[in-house]
């Protein structure tokens, strides 16, 4: 997966380099769309700012990424 995306966020293309934590994300929610859970065409790289789970906690609109 990261090398799919070259270890960069696919929102921002800041990377660990950049001092952020990486994350694997489904892009098609698994509450909604579990058959897609282990899906390669269902994931993306995310940083932990643009991550939509962090970004609601951090009370973020999910449509914005906070690091851009």
């Amino acid at each position: 997966m990261l090398k799919k995306y070259a270890a960069k966020c696919v929102y921002c293309g800041r990377s660990r380099r950049d001092g952020v934590k990486l994350h694997v994300d489904h892009i098609k929610p698994r509450s909604k769309y579990p058959q897609l859970a282990l899906e390669f065409s269902n994931f993306q790289v995310l940083c932990e700012n643009c991550n939509p789970e962090n970004r609601i906690l951090m009370g973020n609109p999910p449509e914005k990424p906070v690091c851009l």
